[in-house]
């Protein structure tokens, strides 16, 4: 008999149970999850016996049987015995299996193209087929957990994943990382299926197996495979605990604006964002009070990330800046909470402490695309169920979901994500106060204040995105505006890599080292606004999402602003100064006009006065209402169950 022919018939009989197995199969299972070196993610606790019936058929696949029982026997004592002269059982099995692997290797990679054809079944049988050749191989095992995790198959996937870590070194970062995130995902639909099934025990032991393994807190924001097993336990428990809807007046007396963090710095315009809407809902209504919440559901995973500007003790700068900012009458009303929600355990405890508060309202901040993003989601969609919920963008480009009662949009740019049936609701959010600098930085006194200055500016990576995004052309047709205008610069303020910036673009270059030309990294806010209120032209191309607190430098100051569609600065400026985002020249052509045409600069900055104060007037009311709204959205979904 051949060897290929001895392993096949090794592997074609599962072993009946207690039988001694030393045979290639059961040999080379244990040598590999015994393998020094093996990055083992932790394995699943047994479980209960209902749960091995269940993650099994009555009639055991022959693979499943075989590398069972192998991973339960001890390994043979290999001196005891020989095949042939002086070569040892494992010797002749690593021979053997050596021969072997580039057989099962090709096998693998063969039913990984039918995988990305989607032939799911067509793969699974070239996989069982190396598999029952008895020689282990990781890829049969990982694509084994790809092919059963797509056809939902969560118990076998998650036990094919277990086996791939069994069988992958340390330091593998890529591979380790998806097993983890498989492993992840794998336990929180089982979790669901089992509180389904009504075994809390199991759900329970589930869904902290999913959590431990959440390594990115972004997943929390973005997979709904992730946050629904999440908010059907938490609502399980949160009900058991006597958690059961709100009854609310038709007009809200206690508001909630509610983000996962509140990021405070010397270039976050957010506080002025979130302390504008207090200001104004509260001034509206002498009833009505405001909390602004941080519940810091990102501590969920075990590696949630911070940065300096939006750590818990930032708390301390967001009160000193109410005391500074807002009248003694209003801030009675306004109170802060930030909440420290470890583990699934912690955000359950924020739930209840939320709901405890007896809002009327949580209105919800977007921001949920990113390592950085700060909305809220999980809380949102646990809550959503007992109290009235609203969205709100706090920058227009953040994605939306149908978990809310109303939607509220600054103006009517595009949505993404998908809304469904949830109501959208436009209306100009509450002004942000007018903002004054201290000092007036050594920098500016330095600059040569006789030119014009272009200013554009958006923070981080974004800037440099957005730009590299750009063909050839687009960026030559915004330089030919400085040709045209010999007496301006333009400054680029945000940029996460100054640099690199464009560093291909040879006219762009050789504008940067003739000086027209200036890339800033982000600046603190003193010279932020000094350089905003002091600009010839606040100017976002398009494509430039965010903007709006150095906008609201801008108008505060005099300094005409210029923008493209789908932008944070787009519903507060006059329509002559907004573009569709395909119409870059008649945009530059206005700009040139502003740049060098007194009247119609001056046009435009009545025009944005005139805006301004008419937003003043009429924001707070439509805000509110388009709130109020969403309470009777809340009211009418309760009433239909």
């Amino acid at each position: 008999m051949s060897v290929s022919a001895s392993l096949s018939s090794s592997a074609a009989t599962p072993p009946s149970e207690g039988a001694d197995v030393t045979g290639p199969v059961a040999n080379a299972t244990r040598l590999a999850a015994r393998a020094p070196g093996s990055a083992l993610v932790s394995a699943p606790d047994a479980g209960s016996a209902q749960d091995a019936e269940q993650s099994t058929t009555s009639e055991p696949s022959q693979e499943t049987a075989a590398l069972d029982h192998a991973a339960s026997t001890p390994p043979p004592d290999f001196q005891s015995e020989r095949i042939g002269s002086q070569a040892t059982p494992s010797e002749a099995m690593q021979a053997a299996m050596s021969k072997m692997q580039p057989l099962i290797g090709a096998k693998a990679n063969l039913a990984r193209e039918y995988i990305k054809l989607g032939e799911i079944e067509q793969a699974m049988t070239i996989l069982e087929e190396a598999l029952a050749s008895g020689v282990p191989h990781r890829d049969v095992y990982r694509l084994l957990g790809e092919c059963t995790f797509q056809q939902e198959q969560w118990r076998r996937s998650l036990d094919y994943w277990y086996r791939t870590s069994s069988m992958t070194a340390r330091g593998d970062e890529k591979i380790t990382q998806q097993i983890r995130r498989k492993v992840m995902r794998c336990n929180a639909q089982l979790a669901l299926e089992a509180l389904e099934a009504g075994d809390r025990v199991r759900a329970a032991e589930h869904m902290s197996q999913a959590i431990e393994a959440v390594d990115y807190s972004i997943y929390l924001k973005v997979r709904r495979d992730m946050v629904d097993p999440i908010v059907a336990y938490a609502r399980d428990v949160l009900e058991r605990d006597g958690l059961a809807a709100r009854i609310v007046p038709d007009q809200p007396r206690h508001i909630i604006i509610c983000l996962d963090v509140i990021k405070i710095s010397a270039v976050h315009s957010h506080k002025h964002l979130y302390l504008s809407m207090a200001a104004a809902l509260t001034q509206l209504d002498p009833n009505i009070r405001v909390s602004l919440v941080a519940t810091y559901e990102r501590q969920i995973s075990w590696n949630a990330g911070f940065e300096d500007y939006y750590r818990p003790d930032n708390i301390k700068v967001l009160k000193a800046f109410i005391e500074e900012k807002i009248p003694e009458d209003l801030r009675a009303r306004i109170d802060v909470r930030y909440f420290e929600s470890f583990g699934l355990r912690g955000v359950m405890n924020t739930c209840r402490t939320l709901m405890e508060m007896e809002p009327d309202m949580i209105l919800y901040g977007g921001g949920r695309s990113g390592y950085h993003a700060n909305e809220s989601l999980v809380v949102r969609h646990i809550l959503y169920k007992y109290v009235p919920t609203g969205f709100f963008f706090v920058q227009s480009n953040n994605d939306v979901d149908e978990i809310c009662d109303v939607i509220i949009a600054r103006g009517p740019h595009p949505l993404n994500g998908d809304p469904q049936d949830a109501p959208i609701r436009y209306s100009p959010y509450p002004p942000f106060p007018g903002l004054q600098a201290a000092v007036i930085p050594e920098s500016m006194s330095k600059m040569d204040h006789s030119r014009k200055r272009i200013v554009t500016a958006w923070v981080g990576v974004r800037l440099d995105k957005t730009l590299h995004g750009y063909t050839q052309g687009e960026v030559d047709r915004i330089l030919d505006l400085l040709d045209r205008v010999p007496d301006a610069d333009w400054h680029l303020i945000g940029a996460d890599a100054p640099d690199a910036l464009l560093e291909k673009h040879k006219r762009f270059s050789q504008m940067r080292k003739a000086g027209r030309i200036v890339v800033h990294p982000v600046l603190d806010y003193d010279e932020f606004y000094h350089m905003a209120a002091s600009a010839a032209l606040f100017f976002q191309p398009p494509g430039f999402t965010g903007g709006g607190g150095g906008a609201s430098i801008a108008r505060n100051n005099d300094v005409p602003i210029l923008c493209f569609e789908h932008s944070d600065v787009a519903p507060l400026q006059p329509a002559e100064a907004v573009f569709a985002e395909d119409a870059l020249s008649e945009g530059l052509a206005m700009a040139r006009s502003l740049l060098v045409d007194t009247t119609t600069r001056s046009k435009l900055l009545r025009q944005q006065w005139s805006l301004l104060e008419e937003r003043r007037k009429q924001a707070p009311g439509k805000f509110y209402a388009a709130i109020c709204e969403g309470v009777a959205g809340y009211k009418a979904r309760q009433a239909n169950g």
